[in-house]
């Protein structure tokens, strides 16, 4: 290929990219509370941490983003004070399951965060 068409090639390339970038850049990926409460719950259950099944507490905030990871664990120990969650002291830390007795509450989290885009 000559150096004219590869130039060309280049040149196109960056712009798709920055097309891209910018169209990215733009769009807010912030979460609500309410939004990673859900998405704690959606984990729990797709792994199937009911009752006696439990996990390490320092497992949730695995999956999400690093600047809202601290906001996981405040939002961890409210769904604790709610009586959503479970908690099993162990000698090697803490752990954590969920209640099934307030579905409707675990529900409607658990859409919040399926209905985020």
């Amino acid at each position: 290929m000559s150096l004219m068409v590869i130039r060309l090639i280049l040149s196109l390339i960056y712009k798709v990219y920055k097309s891209f970038r910018s169209k990215y850049d733009l769009v807010d990926f912030t979460w609500t509370d309410k939004e990673i409460k859900g998405k704690i719950l959606h984990k729990l259950t797709r792994l199937g941490k009911f009752k006696h099944s439990h996990t390490s507490i320092d497992n949730l905030p695995k999956g999400f983003p690093a600047d809202i990871r601290g906001k996981v664990k405040n939002c961890v120990k409210e769904l604790i004070r709610e009586d959503i969650l479970f908690r099993k002291p162990t000698s090697y830390g803490m752990e954590i399951s969920v209640n099934t007795k307030n579905k409707e509450k675990i529900m409607d989290y658990i859409n919040t965060f399926l209905e985020k885009d």
